[in-house]
This record gives structure tokens, sequence and C-alpha cells, in this order.
């Protein structure tokens, strides 16, 4: 029997963004490494923010998990990947935005970026996490890295060759 076509009726929902992601999908441990290296730099990312600023800035663990998915995904540009992160529920779920939580407007998401990236702490980022994941977590049917745009970032030129 065939399944009527139904448009969506329900609003809440049980389910978490963890849930919606596969227990073998080969994001779940380049997102392992990449939260366990954040934690590592934490001291070094909380110095790139004077406390007690008049507004909160986006957590800088979120922009660097944000900046890995445009590079391992090879999104062309900034604009799309914000859109990715308004409708993908894996994107948000690998960033940690909420399933509501509004993205961060482009401006905010520039601004921030830059700060992160002028700071030696973005390349160190990006070294140990490409070091930390063995090329068999980056296969090449699911990924195409940007190898430069990261290789950018990070300010290592040998980068690219220590991942592969």
């Amino acid at each position: 029997m065939r399944a009527p076509d139904a448009a969506q009726t329900s609003l809440f929902t049980s389910i978490t963004l963890a849930d919606r992601v596969p227990a073998r999908h080969p994001l779940r441990p380049v997102r392992a490494v990449a939260v366990a290296v954040a934690d590592d730099l934490r001291p070094a990312l909380d110095r790139l923010y004077r406390p007690g600023g008049s507004r909160l800035a986006p957590p800088p663990e979120q922009i660097l998990r944000a900046l890995l998915l445009w590079s391992i995904y090879s999104l062309p540009s900034e604009m799309r990947l914000l859109e990715e992160l308004d409708y993908n529920l894996l994107y948000r779920w690998f960033v940690g935005l909420d399933a509501d939580a509004p993205v961060w407007r482009e401006s905010t998401f520039r601004s921030n970026r830059r700060r992160i990236l002028a700071a030696p702490v973005a390349g160190e980022f990006f070294a140990r996490v490409f070091a930390r994941l063995p090329p068999r977590l980056l296969p090449a049917h699911r990924f195409s890295v940007n190898w430069p745009l990261v290789d950018a970032w990070s300010g290592q030129r040998t980068l690219a060759e220590v991942a592969r």
C-alpha cells in the first residue's frame, strides 16, 4: 500500500539533531576531533575576546567548526555556508547550533571569522585537527577537501601533505 503524500504537520519533536546523524556517518569522528582540539585550545580562544563586552560573540569553537565544514565540503562561499547552516541539520549538529537557533548574520560571522583567523590559534586548530584525522576519515566519495583554503587558514604550506 502506498503512503499518502502529506505536508509536514508536526511542529515539535523529541528527536535531537545528534539522533538524526547516523552512528557511522564520517562527520561523527571529525566532530569529536574538532571538539577535543578546541577544548585543548580554549585558553587561547578565550584570550581573543575581552570580558564584559556589550554584545555576546558567537562561540569561537562554533566558528572554527563552521570553517572546518566550509573546507571539507569545499563550499563555494561564506554565503553558501551560512545558507547551509540555516537548513542543513547535519551542519547545525556539527557546528553546535540548536535546530531553532538563528544562524549568524553574514557581517557577524565575517568579523568573527577574521578575528579568529588572524590569531595563531586558528592555524593551530587546523593543524591539530588534520594531524589527528587519518585520511580514511575523509573519504573522497563524501568530502572534497579544499586544501588551498585549509593551508591559507592554517598558515602552513605542508598541512595538505600531512593529512593526505
